[in-house]
């Protein structure tokens, strides 16, 4: 599960993966033709990946954020609510429902925090484990196909590119937390 965050992170940013061979035509346009043309291949590939994930997690019903958070707690584990949610890119609401549907689902326990009566530890169970490896075999298997459409040298760039636009964002956010 180490690799899973890169990973993650490589699968919301791979989007970009299919534009890399033709951004050098997309861009001879002006920027605005070429502007909206990036973004129709971003929002199909969101599209597809969206498909690959619910039709592959759907099986096991983990489709959509459920099995975001399932990894994250894998990974983590045992782990409070509260880390959970300050890891991952959604909303708190969304982190208590999905918490809540893989507690039902037998896939986490949740159990109240002994240093803060307030909070939440959560934690694997078995069939959590087996599920999270299925999430993490589908994440592989999304990265091999994306990756499959690049050679070395334009995974290397896109690898640049992304660590290039985290940075910028992240710098982005860390000046208005200080405003």
């Amino acid at each position: 599960m180490a690799g899973f965050s890169s990973k993650w992170g490589d699968l919301v940013c791979m989007r970009r993966a299919i534009v890399d061979n033709a951004t050098k035509s997309v861009y001879t346009g002006t920027a605005k033709e070429g502007k909206t043309m990036l973004n129709e291949y971003e929002h199909q590939l969101n599209k597809y990946r969206n498909r690959f994930f619910d039709l592959r997690l759907g099986e096991i019903g983990l489709a959509g954020p459920p099995g975001f958070y399932l990894m994250k707690i894998a990974m983590l584990g045992p782990v409070r609510m509260n880390v959970v949610v300050d890891e991952t890119p959604f909303h708190k609401s969304h982190a208590t429902r999905a918490v809540m549907r893989l507690s039902q689902s037998g896939l986490i326990e949740k159990s109240v925090d002994s240093e803060d009566q307030r909070g939440f530890v959560l934690c694997m169970t078995p069939e959590g484990e087996k599920a999270a490896a299925f999430v993490a075999r589908t994440l592989s298997e999304w990265d091999e196909l994306v990756n499959s459409a690049l050679n070395e040298t334009e995974r290397a760039a896109l690898a640049e590119i992304t660590e290039k636009m985290f940075r910028r964002v992240k710098h982005y956010f860390e000046e208005e937390i200080q405003r």
